[in-house]
């Protein structure tokens, strides 16, 4: 990755972390922490896509705390919209539905660590700074790589800003959830994606934020 120019640096360190502070984080994908399972050490978060999707960017997904790769977020089958031209299998699907979300309904929330208080995450910067286009046949865009704390790499588009509009205490543990918003879709202009990372977990390899369909894969595997 090459050296950004300074203002791009600048540029990206500033991140508020009010909920209220900018429209755009009520954009096209936003996620709600659900809550912590004691009994797994599991942070459970649900995401979902505002748009014409049809629900394609919908899901729950949890953190092990356990795992040697805790960053990773592992998607719940049970919580992605499934068809079936069956209707036991149909069925089926509702079940496994309805006990995900009883199970979920009892988790413990979490604490959350800003108080509503204005919060600042210092250690940003813009590590790589290029012109992309999107798809093939698309005019390019700029596209920012911005590194946030020591295991996050943030793809922005248009520009640098990465905020945190939520901070989560982790019970045992010296580190937090963190939910951050950028211009992560280079098909919005101006509404940012949320994605819930965790911070201040030793090891655990690199997290890339890059897909505008959040922990879900781009483009949509069918």
């Amino acid at each position: 990755m090459r050296n950004a120019p300074v203002h791009a640096v600048l540029a990206a360190v500033v991140l508020a972390a009010s909920d209220g502070a900018r429209a755009t984080t009520g954009g096209p994908l936003t996620v709600e922490v659900l809550g912590w399972d004691a009994t797994d050490e599991r942070i459970y978060v649900r995401q979902v896509g505002h748009d014409e999707s049809g629900g394609e960017r919908d899901c729950v997904f949890y953190f092990d705390l356990r795992a040697t790769s805790s960053l990773r977020p592992h998607v719940v089958v049970a919580s992605r919209v499934r068809w079936s031209s069956d209707p036991a299998e149909m069925d089926r699907f509702e079940r496994e539905r309805a006990r995900l979300e009883r199970f979920l309904a009892r988790l413990r929330p979490l604490e959350r660590a800003d108080e509503g208080r204005e919060s600042i995450l210092r250690r940003a910067r813009v590590v790589d700074e290029s012109t992309v286009a999107p798809l093939p046949g698309m005019d390019p865009l700029p596209r920012f790589i911005v590194e946030v704390g020591d295991s996050i790499l943030a793809v922005a588009w248009r520009e640098p800003c990465v905020r945190a509009v939520r901070r989560y205490r982790i019970p045992g543990r010296d580190a937090e959830l963190v939910v951050l918003s950028f211009i992560g879709n280079p098909f919005e202009e101006c509404y940012e994606i949320q994605r819930a990372v965790l911070m201040g977990l030793p090891g655990g390899g690199v997290q890339r934020l890059e897909s505008p369909n959040g922990v879900l894969p781009w483009p949509p595997r069918h």
